[in-house]
């Protein structure tokens, strides 16, 4: 079987090897950039298994799509009438071209004019096999919605709050675009590169800063915990989960006593009432002066002074099991503090602060992380 699958290698590199050969031996202008999309593919061809031939497929069609000499290949989950009014504004635009629709109820139906293609567990396969470039998600109100609707609309004196999903929270409100006449709301992407790089350097100036003017209530709070907690280090050094996944190590000044885990392995911290904490710990923890270490990780850029905070990779992994866009909180610098921080406690659900989390990404701007960091001195100003 290997023999047989390396033979298939080295014949595909001979064909496609003969197929350059020819272009360049008869001269055929090829830009630099399809020369570049011909050797991926190539590598494509080579290296990828069974599903070499979509793989391929949705390469080419996507960089057609990409320099607009193909239309966009679009699907629409929810085939219902905001669903049939999206696909036919999409038509009228353009640049898409409308392959069909993912809905459970209509499954296999067709309108003359769009198919549903299958039902929405099918929609993975339906990309694939149909090599889409992008999808779109159509309103389709449940109960609870129209509910809200209703109580707005019937009884305006009433206050309305509603808990958003996670894909909810994902929404980035303020980039708002219109298809014909369909308003369509993006989801949470990665921060533009000129608000980074500001947001990086505030980090730098910051932590520079604050490590310079902290140093004697750093030294203090070092002297504190070693003299009330001989045994082991002051500075407590752990293994967290940053940007991208990539781990790197947090420091922060130790509040419990040594090798706190030692007979329960790994478990989450319950706050100032965890009976593991030192005497000068339980302090530490209540001010949050135990974090200011964390400065150095925020000068090395492991860390933000505002983001998500960073957790530790056994409970990462359980998280991301049962809590399926837990990683989405990966796609931006942990932080020193966070909205979670100042809008929830430390028994909070994983899932509740997760909302949190994403609302942040969706909505991360200078301004937020000012309101945060105040709002975090008055976390920590507030009488316990």
């Amino acid at each position: 079987m290997a023999r047989m699958r390396c033979m298939k290698y080295w014949l595909t590199a001979l064909v496609w090897g003969a197929g350059m050969w020819m272009l360049t031996a008869f001269s055929l202008p090829l830009s630099a950039e399809t020369t570049g999309l011909l050797v991926a593919l190539l590598m494509a061809t080579v290296f990828l298994e069974k599903d070499s031939p979509e793989r391929i497929r949705a390469v080419w069609h996507r960089h057609g799509a990409t320099n607009g000499k193909l239309p966009i290949r679009a699907l629409i989950v929810g085939a219902g009438t905001v669903g049939q009014m999206l696909a036919r504004s999409l038509e009228a635009d353009g640049r898409y071209h409308v392959v069909g629709f993912v809905d459970d109820q209509l499954e296999g139906e067709d309108d003359g004019e769009w198919q549903v293609l299958g039902g929405k567990e099918q929609t993975f396969a339906v990309i694939q096999k149909y090599s889409i470039d992008e999808v779109f998600l159509a309103y389709a109100p449940t109960w609870q919605q129209r509910l809200a609707e209703d109580l707005t609309v019937y009884h305006p004196e009433v206050r309305v709050r509603v808990v958003p999903s996670a894909y909810e929270a994902l929404m980035r409100l303020n980039n708002i675009e219109n298809l014909g006449d369909i308003a369509v709301v993006q989801l949470s992407d990665e921060m533009p590169l000129i608000r980074e790089l500001v947001k990086r350097a505030v980090d730098i100036t910051a932590a520079l800063g604050g490590l310079v003017l902290l140093s004697p209530v750093m030294l203090v709070v070092a002297v504190l915990v070693k003299l009330t907690s001989s045994r082991g280090p002051v500075i407590f050094a752990q293994e967290r989960v940053g940007r991208y996944g990539v781990p790197f190590v947090l420091y922060k000044f130790r509040t419990m006593v040594h090798n706190a885990e030692a007979s329960t392995g790994p478990v989450l911290s319950s706050g100032g009432n965890d009976s593991r904490l030192t005497s000068v710990g339980r302090w530490l923890r209540r001010t949050r002066l135990d974090e200011l270490p964390q400065l150095w990780n925020v000068l090395r850029g492991e860390m933000s002074l505002v983001g998500p905070r960073p957790e530790r990779p056994c409970f990462v992994r359980e998280f991301e099991r049962i809590i399926q866009a837990y990683s989405r909180r990966h796609l931006v610098r942990p932080g020193l503090t966070g909205l979670a921080q100042v809008c929830a406690g430390y028994h909070t659900d994983p899932r509740d602060k997760l909302r949190f989390d994403l609302i942040y990404l969706s909505h991360q701007s200078f301004w937020l992380d000012v309101v945060i960091l105040l709002r975090t001195i008055l976390v920590v100003c507030r009488p316990h």
